[in-house]
């Protein structure tokens, strides 16, 4: 299974894009969605490869595709198992302003989700966590307005009984798909740490390239937020010593907007890595775990497709 950035660019009208076999019939799940017309969207994937090396991407409505490989779990690493609906709220009662919603999946074990917020009444954020915690120290969606459909992906940490929970600030429907189990030994699932959060002092002019210090040699499982955006722009996680620009982590298509996605993110000897912001905004990093060496194959990205060059 590879991990790919897939970015939905210009759509036409709002829609969902999906990973999947090639010859499966689409529209189990979703790994983006669009709720306007000309948005760039942007999220991670866990993509299967066929024996011939391929996989296909459904998209709902027209639109440009952007597909980046960032590299691959190893054999034995992650258990990639049949896309499993583990919660849509639509079939019931909108959870409300504040609440926490359980999801039940394989004890004491990390999965990997696709997480989708909808239906939303505002402003507000949806936060993966244990049942009963007190939420607020990171978040794994961010919506900024009414009527928006958010995704993206999600590590979730089932506890001794199956459970974990979301909490949604403000009263939103919620979709979640499982991908798969990480093996026990493949991931350090630790308690969320904040990297870097900008809204602390300025936000980075365009541009700007600033750095987050994490686990020495080791490639971090990274909660990356653009919030209080200035324009279109993109994020992109790189070396320090790198240039920007081969590829994105997150993109945004207007000013005034807060939006999160999930990074793979290799840390140097010096536990250094850098973020660019190709504009001015601010910048919330947290960082959910750490995978272990040998389980993911942290290639330097190759673009797969790109729909805007034919």
């Amino acid at each position: 299974s590879g991990i790919v950035s897939l970015v939905s660019v210009g759509n036409v009208v709002p829609g969902f894009v999906q990973a999947l076999p090639c010859g499966s019939t689409p529209g189990e799940s979703s790994n983006l969605n669009t709720d306007a017309p000309k948005q760039i969207r942007s999220v991670l994937a866990v993509v299967s490869f066929d024996p011939q090396a391929r996989a296909c991407l459904f998209n709902q409505s027209k639109t440009h595709l952007v597909a980046d490989l960032q590299g691959w779990f190893a054999p034995l690493s992650f258990d990639d198992v049949a896309d499993d609906r583990l919660l849509d709220t639509r079939r019931g009662a909108k959870p409300g302003d504040a609440s926490q919603t359980i999801i039940t999946g394989r004890p004491n074990s990390t999965a990997v989700v696709s997480l989708v917020v909808t239906e939303t009444t505002g402003a507000g954020y949806v936060q993966v966590l244990p049942c009963g915690a007190e939420p607020g120290g990171s978040s794994n969606l961010n919506a900024d307005a009414g009527g928006q459909i958010r995704a993206g992906l999600a590590f979730v940490r089932f506890d001794g009984q199956g459970q974990a929970c979301l909490f949604t600030q403000r009263a939103a429907h919620m979709v979640v798909d499982l991908q798969g189990y990480m093996a026990d030994a493949s991931i350090d699932d630790i308690v969320d740490v904040r990297l870097l959060d900008t809204r602390l002092s300025g936000p980075p002019p365009g541009g700007s390239i600033t750095e987050i210090v994490g686990r020495p040699n080791a490639t971090g499982v990274v909660s990356l937020v653009a919030t209080e955006t200035t324009g279109p722009g993109y994020l992109q996680v790189l070396p320090c010593s790198s240039a920007p620009g081969g590829y994105s982590n997150l993109n945004t298509d207007a000013s005034g907007q807060i939006l999160a996605g999930l990074a793979f993110v290799r840390f140097d000897g010096q536990g250094r890595a850098c973020v660019f912001n190709q504009t001015a905004t601010h910048l919330v990093v947290d960082v959910q775990g750490y995978l272990a060496n040998g389980a993911f194959v942290d290639l330097p990205d190759e673009r797969l497709l790109d729909t805007r060059t034919r």
